[in-house]
């Protein structure tokens, strides 16, 4: 399955490059760890990515995603890093590019996305 640019926003613009001196194979292969439930649907329904707010966790969009479950569409919680079950990421920045890096990693690894 492609998913265009608007069917997934948090994916877009994705170069994946250096970010803040530490490059993406860095971030992912440096022994800690980003949580995330991947619950899979029908494969013919967009999968539904849920984002929690600044210092929550995937626990709050539980119920939203149980909701999409229930339509038949793959869903993914995540917590960002330095967030809930996720590890801190000491010297990477906070930003929307950090964490887009994160969770495209996430789609790609689960098959959600192809792999560019």
């Amino acid at each position: 399955m492609r998913l265009t640019r608007r069917e997934f926003l948090a994916c877009t613009a994705l170069a994946l490059p250096e970010i803040g001196g530490c490059g993406l194979e860095a971030m992912l292969n440096s022994g800690k760890k980003i949580y995330y439930d991947v619950n899979r649907g029908d494969p013919e329904k967009k999968p539904v990515v849920f984002n929690h707010a600044f210092l929550e966790d995937h626990v709050k969009m539980e119920p939203f995603a149980e909701f999409f479950q229930e339509l038949g569409h793959t869903t993914v919680l995540w917590d960002y890093p330095w967030h809930g079950a996720s590890s801190d990421y000491v010297g990477i920045p906070y930003s929307i590019d950090t964490l887009s890096t994160f969770l495209h990693s996430i789609l790609e690894q689960n098959e959600i996305i192809k792999k560019n």
